[in-house]
């Protein structure tokens, strides 16, 4: 292959992997992405500033409720 073709080639690679990583990426920089953004970090805000109990509780939920086996009648 000749050099112009490598060259060619190659610059049709990189215009395909500026477009893929463009799209990959435009929701940083467009307002909806940076309102998106936003919106996530105050909920994670909100969610850091809970009452411990509550949270506590939340995060313990599964580990708090005995198993459906255990329903007290007597197995021989």
């Amino acid at each position: 292959m000749s050099a112009h073709l490598l060259t060619q080639r190659g610059r049709l690679w990189l215009d395909g992997a500026v477009r893929t990583v463009k799209k990959a990426f435009a929701g940083l920089f467009t307002k909806a992405g940076r309102r998106r953004r936003r919106v996530e970090q105050e909920y994670h805000r909100s969610d850091e500033s809970g009452d411990v109990v509550d949270r506590s509780s939340e995060d313990s939920f599964p580990a708090s409720d005995p198993p459906a086996w255990t329903s007290g009648a007597n197995h021989h």
